[in-house]
């Protein structure tokens, strides 16, 4: 049996149960210093690597959004048809069988659209390359037109195949009036047609509190909510944590958390019965859009023809709400 000795004077290792940082370290956050960004991901720079470590270029082309992907996918397209363009070009532009350019830019125009015809191996029959140079450059670049094309039809499934999900979310957190307490709400919508089964999320606090050292750190709780699970996802959903005893807001000044660089990070995740996986989705708050004393208002209605209308573009919307007596600490 391996272990290790330690002296009876050595400290007792700490619980696992005692470590709550949830993997985003205990350091103190400065103000206004997020951990996710408003997109959900990690506000979080690498360094010291160099440019071909840091770079991945697959990875890269499955996370940008659609508009930048079939950007640069037209712009490699063009820049490599003029490249070749370029190349046969120098190598002579009599060495093209069919063409018919005189002045300089016509023949230009020539060595381009062989170069598209060759790349795309179309082959039209009306311009062929003449002259082994020519040929072994035409040779290449059908080659690697191949091969570009193949990685192209690859990023397009994979995009088209991975998981997504496309939530909504109130842009506020509310502290509303909840049966006779209080709570803090913030509600999610699912904008796409798929259906979401076993819909579940996670609430955490993060904020800066002083440790028994006297040093500042990074504390994280989990927030008690009214329902961590629905079955069906079906329409909007008002998440609620409950401000009582449990909670680490009672009882406490709200400017204490909002001097505390106070974040509320949510975890989402659901079974896609679509595409027969699990989604996910994480995004947070911050104490700047935390709101008190409003309440959400109705985001749906019932149709005459008996179909229940969800009103996505009405999330944001709130109205103004008494809080209880005591909730006057808020």
């Amino acid at each position: 049996m391996l272990g290790i000795k330690r002296s009876p004077k050595s400290a007792p290792l700490p619980k696992q149960e005692d470590f709550k940082d949830l993997g985003l370290g205990t350091n103190a956050a400065n103000p206004n210093q997020r951990l996710l960004n408003f997109d959900g991901s990690f506000n979080l720079r690498r360094t010291g690597l160099s440019f071909f470590e840091r770079f991945h270029f697959y990875q890269n082309l499955l996370a940008i959004s659609w508009s930048k992907f079939i950007f640069y996918v037209l712009l490699f397209y063009i820049l490599e048809n003029f490249f070749f363009a370029s190349l046969y070009y120098l190598i002579g532009h009599e060495n093209l069988r069919g063409a018919e350019g005189i002045s300089a830019l016509e023949k230009y125009r020539d060595c381009f659209f062989f170069s598209v015809q060759t790349i795309t191996t179309v082959g039209y029959g009306h311009l062929a390359p003449s002259g082994w140079m020519m040929n072994i450059i035409a040779a290449i670049e059908a080659l690697l037109g191949l091969l570009v094309f193949a990685l192209i039809t690859g990023l397009l499934f994979a995009r088209f195949s991975r998981p997504d999900i496309k939530l909504l979310r109130s842009k506020n957190c509310l502290i509303s009036p909840y049966r006779d307490i209080t709570s803090l709400m913030f509600r999610i919508a699912n904008t796409r047609h798929s259906h979401l089964i076993d819909a579940q999320v996670e609430v955490f606090i993060a904020y800066n509190k002083l440790d028994e050292s006297g040093k500042t750190i990074r504390a994280f709780e989990s927030l008690k909510l009214e329902r961590r699970m629905i079955n069906m996802f079906a329409l909007s959903w008002n998440i609620v944590h409950p401000i009582d005893e449990e909670s680490p807001f009672f009882s406490k000044e709200i400017e204490d958390f909002r001097n505390s660089s106070l974040e509320i990070l949510v975890l989402f995740k659901a079974y896609d019965e679509r595409i027969s996986q699990q989604v996910h989705q994480k995004f947070s708050y911050t104490n700047e859009q935390i709101i008190i004393g409003a309440k959400f208002s109705k985001m749906y209605s019932n149709d005459s023809d008996g179909y229940v209308n969800l009103m996505l573009d009405k999330i944001d919307e709130f109205e103004s709400a008494s809080l209880p007596v005591q909730a006057e600490n808020l």
